[in-house]
């Protein structure tokens, strides 16, 4: 059985336009409800929406001419570099 994690996005609407603010005070409008839906239909919101793809290069060289009381010094070189779907981030 596998757990799905949903994003449901609500919207506060208060006088027929989008509204911030925190336990409905202070609102400030926020814009027109049907471009804020339109935002949220973006497939970052999506359940299979982010895609992330990872590489990583790694080198090591160990000392052992160095060793010392049985341990020889390491030098580990890595690069990493992430290529993601969601260019927002």
């Amino acid at each position: 059985m596998t757990v799905r994690i949903r994003v449901i996005p609500c919207l506060d609407v208060a006088e027929g336009r989008v509204v911030k603010g925190v336990n409905f005070v202070d609102l400030k409008d926020a814009g027109d409800p049907v471009e804020q839906a339109r935002a949220y239909d973006d497939p970052l919101y999506g359940p299979d929406a982010r895609q992330d793809l990872r590489g990583t290069l790694s080198a090591s060289l160990l000392f052992v001419d160095f060793d010392t009381y049985g341990f020889a010094p390491k030098l580990t070189l890595e690069a990493t570099q992430t290529n993601s779907n969601i260019t927002r981030f």
